[in-house]
């Protein structure tokens, strides 16, 4: 009887330490997931749009499409594979002098390395606005030769501290 009943002790003790370890790895686990369901629920998501309505405004866009805002780190402005200006509203506004249309109104959003986007905002990288003193004739005309030719790259991080990068 004694033999019995260590058995059965054994038996108990064993099924304890099965019980408590799988506990330990679904909590483990489930932890895991749940990191990673948090980072991809703040994930941003950039992308440079180029925008042309012969009624309205013509230029370069940035929209974060993403559930989290994006932290902007880089943001170079090249035409044919030349980088115009470290500084990004410098090197939009040479782009414009370049493509012969900085006479003409035009707006933009400072874009730079401290520039957050939030989800579902968009910020002007170089728009030219329809209205008094404005030609969209002679902007598209000027995009069509040009738009092959430039780069936008952007680099920007999660609040999670990921890093992404996108381009035009």
């Amino acid at each position: 009887m004694a033999k019995r009943e260590r058995s059965s002790d054994k038996i108990t003790s064993i099924a304890a330490i099965i019980v408590a370890i799988a506990a330990i790895g679904i909590s483990v686990w489930q932890g895991m997931d749940n990191r990673r369901h948090n980072r991809l629920s703040v994930r941003p998501k950039l992308q440079i749009i180029f925008r042309a309505d012969p009624q309205g405004d013509a230029g370069f866009i940035v929209r974060n499409d993403g559930l989290g805002p994006a932290n902007i780190k880089r943001f170079d402005v090249k035409l044919d594979d030349k980088l115009l200006d470290k500084v990004s509203f410098r090197a939009v506004l040479d782009l414009a002098r370049i493509m012969g249309l900085d006479s003409l109104p035009m707006d933009f959003d400072p874009i730079v390395n401290t520039t957050t986007i939030l989800p579902g905002d968009q910020a002007r990288i170089l728009t030219f606005l329809k209205g008094e003193g404005s030609n969209m004739k002679l902007v598209l005309d000027s995009m069509n030769v040009y738009l092959s030719r430039i780069d936008l790259d952007l680099e920007y991080e999660s609040m999670y501290g990921e890093s992404f990068s996108t381009g035009f």
